[in-house]
């Protein structure tokens, strides 16, 4: 039932943490892991980017921004695709627009490692990558998969009828293998497939778009929240979607940048919204309201 006044009150705190102190601090905590080279794990650059999900590209689709949140206004680690017993993806962003869902599927690699070989071929490692999101592709082949991906991670209205455009993406590799071999430029360019999207991590940098985004993972048949950025705001605007998501108030107390009174305030807060979320009773909203 829709009424005529607002049903939620904005409470007074501690301030998220302003979108350009996060983006220097994130922008110079990836340069210096970035720069331990190989030292650095696969493992390692995969909790960095779990930990700051505005660094992961997709959130708004690969094909272009379309106004419209990523579902459940969160990424998502290590998801398994339902039947799929192969590797399964480092990342996936659920984007949408009005009339499409975009399962960005994500898989990272070593930066340590090589996309070609002297003799200016691609490497095995590089073709084994590629070969994972054949793997994916093929698995969204089957139209049957289309609605067993929809019933299993998206319980968000319209959902049976969106068409389902599915984007692969690879992160691989460093740009200074290409600046010091300017001809691969060339190669590199046509060895993306259709739907495919290849950049290297230095391509990776704080997204402003993602800034209300949290990363979780499935557990249980639910998801749990693993980590929560400092710029979060609540507000009725995402609280429908994030109420989807369990263990917000234990994501939000290691959340990294953030005071712990802001940390307090938004573990109190999130229930408070999701309670709200789930009334029912959602009356006029203003979509700014925030804290």
């Amino acid at each position: 039932m829709l009424s005529g006044k607002p049903t939620y009150s904005i409470k007074s705190g501690p301030p998220a943490m302003a979108w350009v102190e996060y983006s220097q601090l994130v922008t110079r905590d990836w340069t210096a892991l970035l720069d331990q080279g190989d030292v650095a794990s696969e493992a390692t650059f995969q909790s960095f980017l779990e930990t700051h999900p505005c660094m992961v590209p997709g959130g708004q689709s690969m094909s272009g921004p379309s106004g419209h949140s990523a579902y459940p206004a969160a990424l998502i680690a290590q998801p398994r695709l339902p039947g799929f017993m192969e590797r399964i993806p480092d990342f996936l962003w659920i984007a949408t627009d009005s009339l499409h869902i975009y399962p960005v599927l994500i898989e990272i690699e070593s930066p340590s490692k090589k996309m070609f070989t002297r003799g200016g071929q691609p490497t095995a490692d590089f073709t084994q990558a590629q070969t994972q999101l054949t793997h994916w592709k093929r698995w969204f082949s089957q139209p049957a998969n289309h609605q067993i991906f929809k019933e299993h991670f998206c319980d968000f209205g319209h959902a049976k009828w969106r068409t389902l455009l599915p984007q692969y993406v690879l992160i691989y590799g460093r740009r200074s293998e290409i600046e010091a071999r300017p001809e691969l430029n060339s190669i590199r360019a046509h060895l993306s497939r259709t739907d495919e999207y290849y950049m290297t991590f230095d391509r990776l940098h704080p997204i402003r778009d993602h800034d209300q985004y949290m990363t979780t993972r499935v557990s249980n048949g639910r998801l749990e929240a693993i980590s929560v950025p400092p710029t979060l705001e609540l507000g009725p605007l995402l609280a429908h979607y994030r109420s989807h998501i369990f263990g917000k108030e234990l994501a939000v107390r290691t959340s990294p940048y953030l005071s712990n009174e802001r940390r307090e305030f938004v573990a109190v807060r999130f229930k408070y919204w999701d309670d709200w979320a789930k009334n029912g009773e959602r009356g006029m909203t203003n979509l700014g309201d925030r804290e």
